[in-house]
Parts: structure tokens; C-alpha cells; sequence
């Protein structure tokens, strides 16, 4: 597992854009002479798994919005569009198709921007627990049959 959740995706942008690009965690990069790519944390999803005989991975959808910035407009689309044709060509990572709402830069309290969203998976792998063996046969022990009686007292609704 690698040291925090962001790791993965922090060292997948820094093998996709130019050396000395920044690369942040905020909901976006600060406009400015070094170009930066930031991968906002968005939301953090349960993922269904696939059955399997073995003790199941916990699996989250992580989605980042991914976003660009440079000392002019043409190159902070070029860096944009460079990282998501590289997240397009990752079997595992889905770029999704729909458009970031307004609301959502309202809520972050930014412009809109141009951005996409990258959801990934993280899974966390749980050990098998083996069951301890069985040491002595099994054993019954009948006991009596006997009744109950009386009134059972609550709420309509209510677990008495």
C-alpha cells in the first residue's frame, strides 16, 4: 500500500508532464510563471468487488478533479490535454464524460475553469483469517423443552 491514498496518482502526473512541473492536492493550481497540474480529491466512493472465494479487498472509487495551469492560456490546455490522453490510455483509470458543474466551482469559490474528472480505484488487500482446527469431536447437550408465558408489553413498532 503506498504511503497515503494520493501517492499513486502524484507519481503517475509526475511521469506524464514536463519536468519542473508542479503538481498539487488543492482545487487548483496557482496561475503563475511554473505550470502546475492539481489533482483535487473530490469525493471518495464504495466500490462493489467481484465474488470471489476468498476473504474480499476493500475497493474505493477515488475522483480527482484534475485541473492545469501556465503562464498563458495555449499552455495550460496543452498540459491539460496531455494528462488526459495519458488517463485515457490507463486500462484501470475512467475519465469521465460529464461536464464539472458550476456549482462546483462555486462551492470551491473559483472560476470556472477547464478541467475533467478521474475517478480511480484503490483497493486495500485483507488477510485470510484461517479458522483453528478442530480439536475434540463435537459434543450435544440436550436440554429441556419448556414454554413461556405472559404478555409481551410495548409500542406498536417497538422491539420489545
Amino acid at each position: 500500500m503506498p504511503d497515503h491514498v494520493d501517492q499513486p496518482i502524484q507519481d503517475w502526473i509526475k511521469g506524464v508532464v514536463p519536468d519542473g512541473t508542479a503538481i498539487g492536492l488543492g482545487p487548483a493550481p496557482a496561475r503563475g510563471t511554473v505550470p502546475g497540474i492539481s489533482a483535487y480529491l473530490l469525493e471518495v466512493l464504495r466500490s462493489p468487488v467481484a465474488s470471489t472465494t476468498h476473504r474480499a479487498p476493500l475497493q474505493l472509487a477515488l475522483r480527482y478533479l484534475i485541473t492545469a495551469s501556465a503562464e498563458t492560456a495555449e499552455q495550460t490546455h496543452d498540459l491539460l490535454v496531455t494528462v488526459m490522453l495519458a488517463a485515457m490510455e490507463k486500462q484501470e483509470w475512467t475519465v469521465e464524460n460529464e461536464a464539472v458543474q458550476i456549482s462546483l466551482w462555486q462551492s470551491l469559490g473559483l472560476p470556472p475553469q477547464p478541467s475533467f474528472v478521474l475517478r480511480l480505484p484503490y483497493r486495500v488487500e485483507r488477510p485470510e483469517t484461517l479458522a483453528k482446527p478442530v480439536m475434540h469431536a463435537l459434543q450435544i447437550r440436550a436440554a429441556p423443552v419448556t414454554s413461556l408465558y405472559g404478555r409481551v408489553v410495548g409500542e406498536p413498532g417497538e422491539i420489545p
